[in-house]
């Protein structure tokens, strides 16, 4: 049994694309990004940051579990204290996760306009 192939579909391309149809592939949001190195950048930012962000964020933290383990033991729990007990935590757990959040988040756009430029699709 023979079988025809048509070897052309298996072949590499043999010219590079025009600029035309480069800018039409980038208007389509087809543009080569690696998800490894935002990865990386975004690791790396966030830990380079913790490294001296620790400093001021380790004595809130040690704040916020004493006063939770030992203060909030003795409260009467009621319904508005449970409530003034939980924005408290809140608050204070959001200040402390703000700015490495925020890190992060600006090294991944600083990652993906490196790679693709602006481009908003």
């Amino acid at each position: 049994m023979l079988l025809r192939l048509d070897l052309q579909c298996f072949a590499e391309k043999t010219e590079k694309a025009t600029p035309r149809k480069k800018q039409d592939a980038r208007k389509k949001g087809q543009v080569a990004k690696s998800t490894d190195l935002s990865n990386a950048l975004v690791l790396l930012g966030s830990f380079s940051f913790l490294s001296f962000y620790g400093e001021l964020a380790g004595p809130r933290i040690l704040r916020l579990f004493t006063s939770g383990l030992s203060d909030g033991l003795l409260w009467d729990l009621t319904e508005e204290s449970t409530a003034l007990l939980f924005k408290n935590i809140l608050v204070d757990a959001v200040l402390i996760a703000a700015p490495i959040v925020f890190i992060a988040w600006l090294a991944a756009i600083v990652s993906t306009i490196s790679q693709v430029g602006f481009l908003i699709t």
